[in-house]
Protein backbone atom coordinates (compact mmCIF):
# COMPACT_ATOMS: atom_id res chain seq x y z
CA UNK A 1 0.00 0.00 0.00
CA UNK A 2 1.30 3.53 -1.30
CA UNK A 3 -0.62 6.31 0.18
CA UNK A 4 1.58 9.79 -0.61
CA UNK A 5 0.73 13.27 0.99
CA UNK A 6 -0.72 15.74 -0.70
CA UNK A 7 -4.44 15.05 -1.73
CA UNK A 8 -4.51 13.50 1.92
CA UNK A 9 -3.34 14.53 5.16
CA UNK A 10 -1.05 12.78 7.05
CA UNK A 11 -3.33 12.30 9.75
CA UNK A 12 -5.44 10.63 7.12
CA UNK A 13 -2.73 8.21 5.55
CA UNK A 14 -2.16 7.07 9.18
CA UNK A 15 -6.01 6.15 9.62
CA UNK A 16 -5.19 4.22 6.68
CA UNK A 17 -2.58 2.38 7.43
CA UNK A 18 -4.08 1.75 11.34
CA UNK A 19 -7.19 0.16 9.66
CA UNK A 20 -5.29 -2.10 7.46
CA UNK A 21 -2.92 -2.69 9.90
CA UNK A 22 -5.68 -3.83 12.87
CA UNK A 23 -7.99 -5.27 9.96
CA UNK A 24 -5.06 -7.74 9.09
CA UNK A 25 -5.34 -9.16 12.71
CA UNK A 26 -9.26 -9.06 13.03
CA UNK A 27 -9.04 -11.31 9.97
CA UNK A 28 -6.57 -13.65 11.34
CA UNK A 29 -9.27 -13.42 14.85
CA UNK A 30 -11.82 -14.22 12.07
CA UNK A 31 -9.91 -17.03 10.85
CA UNK A 32 -9.78 -19.05 14.31
CA UNK A 33 -13.24 -18.16 15.32
CA UNK A 34 -14.69 -19.87 12.31
CA UNK A 35 -12.15 -22.67 11.47
CA UNK A 36 -10.80 -23.48 14.53
CA UNK A 37 -13.65 -23.52 17.20
CA UNK A 38 -13.13 -27.45 17.85
CA UNK A 39 -9.39 -27.74 17.50
CA UNK A 40 -7.93 -26.20 20.71
CA UNK A 41 -4.14 -26.70 19.92
CA UNK A 42 -4.74 -25.09 16.65
CA UNK A 43 -6.41 -22.18 18.16
CA UNK A 44 -3.98 -22.01 20.84
CA UNK A 45 -0.98 -21.92 18.68
CA UNK A 46 -2.83 -19.20 15.98
CA UNK A 47 -3.79 -16.91 19.47
CA UNK A 48 -0.51 -17.10 20.44
CA UNK A 49 1.25 -16.21 17.51
CA UNK A 50 -0.75 -13.27 16.98
CA UNK A 51 -0.42 -11.96 20.48
CA UNK A 52 3.45 -12.73 19.91
CA UNK A 53 2.98 -10.65 16.84
CA UNK A 54 1.28 -7.28 18.61
CA UNK A 55 3.33 -7.59 21.27
CA UNK A 56 6.40 -6.96 19.41
CA UNK A 57 5.07 -4.32 17.75
CA UNK A 58 4.15 -2.55 20.77
CA UNK A 59 7.33 -2.94 22.92
CA UNK A 60 9.88 -3.95 19.95
CA UNK A 61 13.25 -6.07 21.47
CA UNK A 62 13.08 -7.94 24.64
CA UNK A 63 12.47 -10.75 26.16
CA UNK A 64 9.15 -12.51 24.54
CA UNK A 65 7.96 -13.60 27.83
CA UNK A 66 7.99 -10.09 29.43
CA UNK A 67 6.46 -8.75 26.36
CA UNK A 68 3.43 -11.35 26.00
CA UNK A 69 2.91 -11.39 29.37
CA UNK A 70 3.16 -7.09 29.46
CA UNK A 71 1.11 -6.89 26.26
CA UNK A 72 -2.12 -9.19 27.55
CA UNK A 73 -2.01 -7.49 31.24
CA UNK A 74 -2.34 -4.10 29.33
CA UNK A 75 -4.35 -4.63 26.82
CA UNK A 76 -6.80 -7.36 27.35
CA UNK A 77 -8.92 -5.80 30.15
CA UNK A 78 -8.55 -9.55 32.06
CA UNK A 79 -5.39 -8.28 34.28
CA UNK A 80 -7.34 -9.02 37.73
CA UNK A 81 -7.64 -12.78 36.12
CA UNK A 82 -4.38 -13.00 34.87
CA UNK A 83 -2.93 -11.35 38.01
CA UNK A 84 -4.56 -14.51 39.83
CA UNK A 85 -1.89 -17.16 41.87
CA UNK A 86 -3.17 -20.25 41.25
CA UNK A 87 -2.76 -21.81 44.70
CA UNK A 88 -3.52 -25.25 43.77
CA UNK A 89 -0.75 -25.38 41.59
CA UNK A 90 1.57 -23.44 43.75
CA UNK A 91 1.05 -25.73 46.62
CA UNK A 92 1.11 -29.02 44.52
CA UNK A 93 4.78 -27.71 43.71
CA UNK A 94 5.82 -27.30 47.30
CA UNK A 95 4.54 -30.56 48.03
CA UNK A 96 6.81 -32.10 45.64
CA UNK A 97 9.66 -29.96 46.18
CA UNK A 98 9.07 -31.40 50.24
CA UNK A 99 8.73 -34.82 49.10
CA UNK A 100 12.07 -34.39 46.83
CA UNK A 101 13.71 -32.59 49.35
CA UNK A 102 12.92 -35.40 52.67
CA UNK A 103 14.71 -38.00 50.52
CA UNK A 104 17.77 -35.78 50.86
CA UNK A 105 16.98 -35.53 54.23
CA UNK A 106 16.91 -31.81 53.62
CA UNK A 107 15.54 -29.08 55.39
CA UNK A 108 12.39 -28.34 54.48
CA UNK A 109 10.40 -27.04 57.55
CA UNK A 110 9.93 -23.42 55.89
CA UNK A 111 8.11 -25.41 52.74
CA UNK A 112 5.79 -27.57 55.03
CA UNK A 113 4.76 -24.03 56.75
CA UNK A 114 3.98 -22.64 53.94
CA UNK A 115 1.75 -25.50 52.58
CA UNK A 116 -0.10 -25.15 55.90
CA UNK A 117 -0.52 -21.84 55.67
CA UNK A 118 -2.43 -22.17 52.35
CA UNK A 119 -4.75 -24.96 53.39
CA UNK A 120 -5.20 -23.56 56.83
CA UNK A 121 -5.08 -20.08 56.37
CA UNK A 122 -6.37 -19.15 52.82
CA UNK A 123 -8.26 -22.43 52.43
CA UNK A 124 -6.36 -23.75 49.85
CA UNK A 125 -8.22 -27.62 49.90
CA UNK A 126 -8.00 -29.92 47.11
CA UNK A 127 -12.15 -30.65 47.57
CA UNK A 128 -12.87 -26.83 47.28
CA UNK A 129 -11.26 -26.62 43.81
CA UNK A 130 -12.90 -29.49 42.08
CA UNK A 131 -16.39 -28.27 41.71
CA UNK A 132 -17.58 -27.06 38.03
CA UNK A 133 -18.74 -24.01 39.53
CA UNK A 134 -15.74 -23.03 41.28
CA UNK A 135 -14.98 -19.97 39.93
CA UNK A 136 -19.02 -18.51 39.84
CA UNK A 137 -19.28 -19.32 43.67
CA UNK A 138 -15.00 -19.60 45.38
CA UNK A 139 -12.54 -17.41 44.81
CA UNK A 140 -10.03 -18.39 46.56
CA UNK A 141 -7.35 -17.86 44.34
CA UNK A 142 -5.78 -14.08 44.84
CA UNK A 143 -3.03 -11.65 42.99
CA UNK A 144 0.45 -12.08 44.23
CA UNK A 145 0.12 -8.83 45.99
CA UNK A 146 -2.23 -9.77 48.10
CA UNK A 147 -0.55 -13.26 49.38
CA UNK A 148 2.57 -11.70 49.63
CA UNK A 149 0.61 -9.47 52.60
CA UNK A 150 -1.11 -12.42 53.71
CA UNK A 151 2.63 -14.29 54.26
CA UNK A 152 4.29 -11.58 55.65
CA UNK A 153 1.47 -10.91 57.89
CA UNK A 154 1.52 -14.46 58.96
CA UNK A 155 4.91 -15.56 59.22
CA UNK A 156 7.23 -14.07 61.90
CA UNK A 157 10.58 -12.32 60.61
CA UNK A 158 13.57 -14.38 60.92
CA UNK A 159 10.91 -16.97 58.48
CA UNK A 160 10.41 -13.98 56.10
CA UNK A 161 14.09 -14.89 54.15
CA UNK A 162 11.94 -18.51 53.06
CA UNK A 163 8.78 -17.09 52.87
CA UNK A 164 10.15 -14.61 50.36
CA UNK A 165 11.93 -17.18 48.42
CA UNK A 166 8.97 -19.03 48.00
CA UNK A 167 6.92 -15.88 47.32
CA UNK A 168 8.98 -15.69 44.41
CA UNK A 169 8.81 -19.11 42.89
CA UNK A 170 4.84 -18.55 43.41
CA UNK A 171 4.72 -15.62 40.24
CA UNK A 172 5.64 -18.90 37.72
CA UNK A 173 1.84 -20.06 39.13
CA UNK A 174 -0.03 -16.74 37.95
CA UNK A 175 -2.19 -17.46 35.21
CA UNK A 176 -0.88 -15.16 32.97
CA UNK A 177 2.88 -17.27 33.36
CA UNK A 178 0.74 -20.36 32.72
CA UNK A 179 -1.12 -19.37 30.08
CA UNK A 180 2.76 -18.40 28.66
CA UNK A 181 4.70 -21.68 29.46
CA UNK A 182 1.97 -24.47 29.25
CA UNK A 183 -0.01 -22.91 26.24
CA UNK A 184 2.20 -20.63 24.26
CA UNK A 185 4.99 -22.50 24.45
CA UNK A 186 4.26 -25.76 24.89
CA UNK A 187 1.67 -25.15 21.54
CA UNK A 188 4.15 -22.96 19.38
CA UNK A 189 7.09 -25.30 20.11
CA UNK A 190 6.12 -28.53 21.12
CA UNK A 191 2.69 -28.88 19.33
CA UNK A 192 0.69 -29.64 22.49
CA UNK A 193 -1.20 -28.62 25.50
CA UNK A 194 -0.18 -28.61 29.40
CA UNK A 195 1.37 -31.46 29.66
CA UNK A 196 -0.55 -31.98 32.96
CA UNK A 197 -4.35 -31.17 31.57
CA UNK A 198 -7.18 -30.80 33.19
CA UNK A 199 -10.46 -32.57 32.84
CA UNK A 200 -12.39 -31.86 29.40
CA UNK A 201 -14.34 -28.56 30.02
CA UNK A 202 -17.60 -30.44 31.25
CA UNK A 203 -18.70 -26.97 32.74
CA UNK A 204 -18.43 -25.14 29.86
CA UNK A 205 -16.40 -22.22 31.93
CA UNK A 206 -15.65 -19.46 29.90
CA UNK A 207 -13.15 -18.45 32.29
CA UNK A 208 -9.97 -19.90 34.10
CA UNK A 209 -11.06 -23.07 35.95
CA UNK A 210 -9.95 -26.71 38.06
CA UNK A 211 -11.54 -29.66 37.22
CA UNK A 212 -10.72 -32.95 39.45
CA UNK A 213 -7.91 -35.04 37.93
CA UNK A 214 -6.97 -38.51 38.88
CA UNK A 215 -2.91 -38.93 40.58
CA UNK A 216 -1.97 -42.95 39.16
CA UNK A 217 0.18 -45.31 40.49
CA UNK A 218 0.44 -48.53 38.90
CA UNK A 219 -1.96 -48.15 36.57
CA UNK A 220 -4.50 -47.05 39.73
CA UNK A 221 -5.45 -43.96 41.32
CA UNK A 222 -3.34 -42.65 43.96
CA UNK A 223 -5.87 -39.59 44.81
CA UNK A 224 -7.49 -37.15 43.30
CA UNK A 225 -6.18 -33.22 42.63
CA UNK A 226 -7.48 -30.27 41.26
CA UNK A 227 -6.20 -29.11 37.72
CA UNK A 228 -6.04 -25.95 36.41
CA UNK A 229 -6.87 -25.02 32.77
CA UNK A 230 -7.84 -22.36 30.82
CA UNK A 231 -10.55 -22.56 28.26
CA UNK A 232 -9.25 -22.00 24.76
CA UNK A 233 -12.69 -19.33 24.42
CA UNK A 234 -10.69 -17.27 27.37
CA UNK A 235 -7.79 -17.27 25.02
CA UNK A 236 -10.13 -16.12 21.76
CA UNK A 237 -11.54 -13.32 23.98
CA UNK A 238 -8.32 -12.24 25.46
CA UNK A 239 -6.57 -11.24 21.71
CA UNK A 240 -10.22 -10.25 20.69
CA UNK A 241 -9.88 -7.45 23.65
CA UNK A 242 -6.19 -7.08 22.68
CA UNK A 243 -6.70 -6.36 19.26
CA UNK A 244 -10.18 -3.39 20.47
CA UNK A 245 -7.81 -1.73 22.88
CA UNK A 246 -5.03 -1.83 20.93
CA UNK A 247 -6.59 -0.29 18.38
CA UNK A 248 -8.30 2.35 20.26
CA UNK A 249 -4.73 3.64 21.70
CA UNK A 250 -3.32 3.91 18.65
CA UNK A 251 -6.24 5.69 17.33
CA UNK A 252 -6.33 7.92 20.36
CA UNK A 253 -2.66 8.97 20.00
CA UNK A 254 -2.62 8.78 15.93
CA UNK A 255 -0.08 6.66 15.91
CA UNK A 256 1.33 5.29 12.61
CA UNK A 257 1.59 1.24 12.48
CA UNK A 258 4.83 1.94 9.74
CA UNK A 259 6.96 2.74 12.95
CA UNK A 260 6.10 -0.05 14.70
CA UNK A 261 8.64 -2.22 13.64
CA UNK A 262 11.70 0.40 14.13
CA UNK A 263 11.54 -0.04 18.01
Amino acid sequence: MNLQPGILSMSDIKKIYRKHFFDHFRYRLQFIKERCSDRELETVILVSSALDALSIYKFGRGSSNRKFCRFILSYSGLQDIYNKISLPSLKQKLEKMVEKEMHKDNNCTGKKKFIEFLTNELGVKDQDYMFLNYNEDNEIDIPFEILKDKALQHFLKEEHAETIRILEMSKEYSYIEIFWREYRCLGVHESALMRERAAMNLGESTEPFYAAEGVFNEDKIEKTVPRFDIPVIFTVKTLENCISNFERECNEQDLDPRNFIKN
